[in-house]
């Protein structure tokens, strides 16, 4: 679905990948190396950054998330012959799997309370029994889902495992980790809050 704050964002996201692809041009004209792969990786990432932005269901959204994890783990080991640029792309793949798992765990626990994945049909269900085993099953899935949105976002405390990945990635490749993953999620998570969680009453 499209409203005007996924589309002010789309906007963003497009206007910030415009500006690091002509960054890495120049980076890769100064390392005399030239990477193909990376231009249509990072096209893709935005394509599926659109699609989390706009995500109306759990479901879209996992499934957009996890596609980005591969790219992004693809991305850290961008310099396949350099040893440093593998040991990151590995870290990244252990670290990232262990978030996908708290965040498949939250679901799984938000579709078991709730029976349902769509978020407008779930917060009208959490609206009708603000009290009860529902909201509380509700609510114990918004925490692993947070933990794992927080190490996706290398977001305090889980933001240990930056230095490890991003020392052996490519200057350019950690430019892009800096600022697109991140603010597709936070993007997310404002759009999220604001149109499925502003109404819900605290406990």
């Amino acid at each position: 679905m499209s409203d005007p704050l996924s589309y002010t964002f789309k906007i963003v996201l497009t206007l910030f990948l415009i500006l690091i692809v002509y960054v890495s041009l120049g980076y890769f004209f100064h390392e005399r190396v030239f990477f193909l792969e990376y231009f249509f990786f990072v096209g893709f990432f935005l394509f599926s950054a659109f699609f989390l932005i706009s995500a109306n269901d759990f479901s879209m959204f996992y499934v957009v998330v996890e596609l980005q994890a591969l790219i992004l783990y693809t991305l850290a080991a961008l310099k396949r012959y350099n040893i440093l640029s593998a040991e990151s792309g590995l870290k990244y793949f252990v670290l990232g799997a262990l978030s996908s798992g708290l965040l498949l765990f939250g679901i799984s626990l938000f579709y078991g309370f709730t029976g349902l994945l769509n978020f407008y049909e779930a917060r009208f269900l959490i609206l009708a029994s603000c009290e009860g085993t529902v909201y509380y099953g509700f609510s114990l899935s918004l925490i692993f889902m947070l933990v794992a949105f927080l190490f996706k976002m290398a977001g305090a405390p889980f933001h240990i495992w930056v230095p490890d990945v991003y020392e052996g990635s490519p200057s350019v490749i950690v430019l892009f980790f800096a600022v697109l993953p991140k603010l597709a999620i936070l993007v997310f998570l404002i759009r999220f809050y604001v149109l499925f969680l502003s109404e819900v009453p605290s406990i």
